[in-house]
């Protein structure tokens, strides 16, 4: 299913120096980290990645220096995408985000305009078609039931826009195990490629036939996360489940450090420093 060789992707931090200025010299360190290590790269993912912290200006330079720096090597994408801006607001963004080099762009769903309010069927499909249509980049679809909940699109849907839209190449999803499984069995025999976005439902990703996963663990263990996926497509799942267990151990560090978030202090520790 999948066109992408790395199973593992991360979702990058972005570090910042004292004076709250993008540490440029760190960032290049740590994607190099894990570029090493053998996982694929989100940048500036809303949690770890600082995506909702930076400027506009801030945030071409970051894709910028990422595609420069990993492009060819692994995987490089621009992370968090879509929640917020109304669709032609997000559709000059991408176009902009395309022109730094980046290899491809996450795409969210869209965000209710008030708390409580809920897309219509025919709006979330009208929203998909119209982005897909004006920027024939890349996407990488993120399907995430508390990010903008009420609007996730039926699997049937999901298949229709990889049929008609060769540039969507994959999706990472938080969602039920019903509903990720269906989504992989619908999409066989096509080139997208699917990952749970988060450790809990790595195991189940896996089992269901899915390609791998996009987390925060990497920016520490990337090799350990990798080896995860190659246990289990080695047979080893026994080892796979002993080693994703160990790795869960690690998952919640991120969100406690005030270090990692520039919205406490504006200040990042650099993880190589």
């Amino acid at each position: 299913m999948t066109i992408e060789k790395q199973a593992v992707f991360t979702m990058s931090v972005t570090p910042f120096k004292e004076n709250g200025e993008v540490d440029e010299a760190g960032f290049k360190r740590q994607l190099h980290f894990q570029a090493d290590g053998g996982v694929g790269v989100f940048v500036l993912s809303y949690g770890s990645g600082e995506g909702l912290q930076v400027t506009h200006k801030e945030r071409l330079r970051i894709y910028e220096i990422a595609a420069k720096e990993l492009r060819g090597k692994v995987p490089v994408y621009a992370a968090g995408q879509g929640l917020g801006p109304a669709t032609m607001e997000f559709i000059e963004q991408a176009k902009e985000i395309a022109a730094t080099g980046i290899e491809a762009i996450q795409l969210h769903a869209p965000r209710p305009a008030y708390p409580g309010a809920t897309a219509k069927p025919q709006e979330v499909e009208r929203y998909y078609r119209d982005v897909l249509e004006a920027v024939r980049y890349p996407w990488f679809m993120s399907i995430h039931s508390g990010a903008a909940p009420g609007v996730e699109p039926k699997p049937e849907l999901l298949r229709q826009l990889v049929d008609t839209y060769p540039h969507l190449i994959g999706f990472n999803m938080v969602m039920q195990p019903g509903y990720v499984r269906k989504v992989i069995d619908i999409m066989k025999g096509t080139q997208a490629s699917i990952r749970t976005g988060g450790p809990q439902m790595l195991m189940e990703t896996l089992a269901f036939g899915g390609d791998g996963v996009l987390v925060y663990e990497p920016n520490l263990i990337p090799k350990y996360c990798v080896s995860i996926v190659e246990d289990w497509k080695a047979g080893k799942a026994n080892r796979a489940a002993e080693k994703w267990a160990a790795m869960l151990a690690v998952s919640p560090t991120h969100w406690w450090d005030p270090l990692l978030h520039r919205s406490r202090e504006r200040k990042r520790g650099d993880l190589h420093r």
